[in-house]
């Protein structure tokens, strides 16, 4: 039913097909080793992030009861003062369970301080798109949903 409304009121033309997508999170693992990592409700997370709308990985984070942010502008370059920043607001979280969490955009960034992570228990969360089915009648709540439109092409 949603879609259909949605699709109603962008009015496409019969050339164009209309997809929808969304965000879907998976493993979450450690920045410089790789190794894995489960939220729980204890969890306490401090969300970094340099990406333009971080709301899907805050929706992300719900798994856990309480989670902090430290938000920076879209395609931001961190620095060693950002890096201080992040471990001195991590440092000031008052948890025994406690993780920073980043997107995967970002951790390529990160990438040049592996030293200075290394021994923290900074984690990536693994993202990747899905594409609705035509024949799904709903999207899923709560998910950030795009549009897509393509024109067909005709070959003759």
């Amino acid at each position: 039913m949603e879609k259909e409304k949605i699709i109603k009121e962008i009015n496409p033309l019969p050339s164009q097909e209309v997809f929808f997508t969304a965000i879907s999170y998976g493993t979450i693992y450690h920045l410089t080793d790789g190794r894995t990592f489960s939220i729980s409700d204890e969890t306490e997370i401090l969300l970094v992030t340099g990406i333009a709308d971080p709301v899907p990985e805050e929706i992300a984070c719900r798994e856990s009861n309480s989670y902090h942010m430290l938000q920076y502008p879209d395609h931001h370059i961190f620095t060693i003062d950002d890096m201080q920043e992040i471990l001195k607001r991590f440092s000031e979280i008052d948890a025994r369970d406690k993780i920073i969490l980043t997107t995967e955009k970002d951790a390529v960034r990160l990438e040049k301080f592996r030293n200075e992570i290394s021994g923290i228990p900074w984690y990536v969360i693994r993202s990747g798109i899905i594409f609705y089915s035509a024949k799904e009648r709903s999207l899923t709540t709560g998910s950030s949903v795009s549009l897509i439109i393509s024109s067909k092409e005709h070959k003759r």
